[in-house]
């Protein structure tokens, strides 16, 4: 839901010096319009592949590459961040050289994580469906084995010792739930410090609720919403 408003608001969030990159395809040279289009080039960090085997890794290099020398601040957002070891978080922060950092991590109960997890793997939009066990039997056969998504202090702890604890922001997902915020709110408003002032569940309809310009920076976040959510702040050093 967070990566769809804030896609949503891509247009929006330009006024106030923000972006998304255009997802490329892998199969095509094109632009794809897709909220979580991203998800490819953290899956080609995770493969361990290059510009060469992977072309969203040479067209996510060519936009962090842009945003810099446009003074650009970026938000990038896909749930795969999560699954990045070590090597290749420090991977990321090689690319994303010249920027400064602020990753903001949404923090979801295990249990509840876990019932979105099983959901997830039983999609009906999947080529092969196997509800092979009850949730419960899910439940008990995960405990031996935790995914990392379902490890959230692993994964801080990979994340902070490459970009540093000072630079970390941990947001109670059931807690926003329950003061009625979105997270892209609290993302954007506390953490980024633009559109406090919008409902950020819905995008502008007309020239008027656009907010006004801040003055120029480089930044870059990052946002993961399934285990939990991150958002790299990112400024020129």
């Amino acid at each position: 839901r967070t990566q769809g408003i804030l896609w949503k608001l891509r247009n929006e969030l330009t006024v106030v010096n923000y972006y998304h990159p255009h997802y490329a395809a892998e199969d095509s040279k094109h632009a794809m319009d897709n909220s979580k289009g991203l998800s490819k080039f953290a899956c080609a960090l995770r493969d361990d592949k290059d510009e060469h085997t992977a072309p969203t890794i040479k067209y996510m290099a060519n936009f962090l590459a842009t945003s810099l020398q446009r003074n650009h601040n970026i938000i990038l957002s896909t749930e795969t961040f999560v699954v990045l070891q070590l090597s290749q978080i420090m991977r990321l922060k090689e690319m994303l050289k010249g920027f400064s950092i602020r990753i903001v991590f949404v923090y979801r109960d295990v249990l509840s994580q876990m019932v979105s997890f099983h959901f997830e793997r039983n999609r009906f939009e999947h080529e092969e469906i196997a509800f092979s066990s009850a949730f419960s039997a899910f439940l008990l056969k995960s405990m031996d084995n935790l995914s990392v998504r379902l490890r959230p202090l692993e994964m801080l702890s990979n994340f902070s010792s490459v970009f540093g604890a000072e630079n970390m922001r941990i947001i109670d997902l059931h807690g926003t739930t329950a003061a009625k915020k979105e997270i892209a709110h609290v993302i954007l408003c506390q953490v980024a410090g633009v559109m406090c002032d919008r409902n950020l569940s819905d995008a502008p309809t007309d020239s008027a609720s656009i907010p006004k310009a801040r003055p120029r920076e480089r930044t870059s976040s990052l946002n993961s919403s399934r285990s939990g959510s991150m958002s790299f702040r990112c400024i020129e050093a």
